[in-house]
This record gives structure tokens, C-alpha cells and sequence, in this order.
């Protein structure tokens, strides 16, 4: 299983910053390189953004705080989300897990100089999700988080432009 993207509908845009929403499970990890590696991040694929998406807005939503029910000392998870080049592009490291200090949503904090970010050739949007030292990724019993993005495809609407 992967990461799901879906489009928001016209009232939830213009109700929300984000135009789309990405759900992240700990199903999804569990499959991943380095996830049967203690202390080893592993690096989701959130979305596919094509040549000329742009990047405006990231928020999340932490539906389920990641954790290992039978491990209370599994206490960190962190989440950084960018792309191949710049992991954390997008968003910087910020907690995941039950017995961390979370945030259950809100805006992401990002560099100040990486959004808006364009997107010149087809690029994997990624969610690195870390772990901590002794414990793994594949040891995870719960955890779900959305990504809230607000894209544009500047390719699309240049295209849509009669004449």
C-alpha cells in the first residue's frame, strides 16, 4: 500500500488553504528500504508532481499519533517532507508520535526560501518519516497522517489559454 492524494471539491478549496489532501498510513512505512532498520528514516512517496506543479502551502493533520502499542519507550517519530534534492523542502521536522510532543494540526513550518517552489521536470514528493535509536519503522502498530497541499500546475493553466 502507498500514500493515497485526493482533490479537495470547490467548497473544501475555498474553505481551506489546500487543494489537496495526501494519507499517510504506518501500513505504508512498514514495506518501505530501512524500515526493518533500527534508528533508520524511511522515505514515502506522497504524490507524483509533473513539470510546472507549484508547491504553494503544506498543512497537516495527525489523525492517529504514530506508536507502537506494546513499546511505550518508542516515544519519537519525526516528519519531514520535501523531494530527492531537498528533504525538507516543504516541511521540517516535526513529531509523529504518541509518546512525543505532536501537534494534531496546523500549518507545517517550512524554510522561508522553498515555497512557493516550481517544479521544472516530473519529481517524487516525498514524506521522510524518521525513527529513533533501537527502535524501527516496521515496529509500528498505529499512525496516520494527511498532508494538506495547495498546487497548482502552471503547465495546465498556461495550456488551457485559448489561442
Amino acid at each position: 500500500m502507498s500514500a493515497r492524494i485526493y482533490p479537495l471539491s470547490a467548497p473544501e478549496r475555498a474553505k481551506h488553504l489546500a487543494t489537496h489532501i495526501v494519507k499517510l498510513q504506518y501500513t505504508d512505512l512498514i514495506g518501505l528500504t530501512g524500515a526493518s532498520t533500527a534508528a533508520t528514516a524511511v522515505a514515502a512517496v506522497l504524490f507524483a508532481a509533473k513539470a510546472g506543479t507549484r508547491v504553494e502551502y503544506l498543512g497537516h493533520r495527525l489523525v492517529t499519533p504514530f506508536a507502537n502499542g506494546a513499546d511505550a519507550a518508542f516515544n519519537t517519530n519525526t516528519s519531514k517532507v520535501g523531494d530527492g534534492t531537498d528533504d525538507d523542502r516543504f516541511g521540517l521536522s516535526q513529531e509523529l508520535n504518541l509518546n512525543g510532543t505532536y501537534v494534531p494540526v496546523g500549518p507545517v513550518s517550512a524554510p522561508a526560501t522553498t515555497q512557493p517552489y516550481l517544479y521544472g521536470a516530473d519529481t517524487n514528493v516525498l514524506a521522510t518519516i524518521g525513527s529513533m535509536t533501537g527502535k524501527k519503522i516496521s515496529d509500528l502498530t498505529q499512525g496516520e497522517v494527511h498532508y494538506l497541499f495547495r498546487l497548482t500546475n502552471l503547465k495546465k493553466v498556461s495550456d488551457s489559454v485559448p489561442g
